[in-house]
């Protein structure tokens, strides 16, 4: 396999993932704030300042786990 397709498969394992944790984030955020207006009577408020907080982690986490895959992956494909 050339670099070239490499880094290709590199950069659309990070891009999935980033983009995979985003949604699960904001899904979990959701779910969360909407848990506790039922079950709780808590008004339903979602501040900015942790939305942006629970996004740069969920950028984060994403990178991480996209290098891993592709390592996984180049690591079995070498054998």
């Amino acid at each position: 396999m050339s670099h070239k397709r490499w880094f290709i498969l590199f950069a659309y394992l990070i891009a999935a993932s980033i983009m995979g944790m985003i949604i699960l984030a904001l899904a979990a955020f959701i779910f969360s704030r909407l848990f506790l207006l039922i079950f709780q009577g808590i008004p339903l408020a979602l501040p900015f300042n942790d939305l942006i907080r629970y996004l740069k982690a969920a950028s984060l986490a994403g990178t991480v786990i996209g290098c891993g895959c592709w390592y996984i992956y180049y690591r079995h494909y070498r054998k």
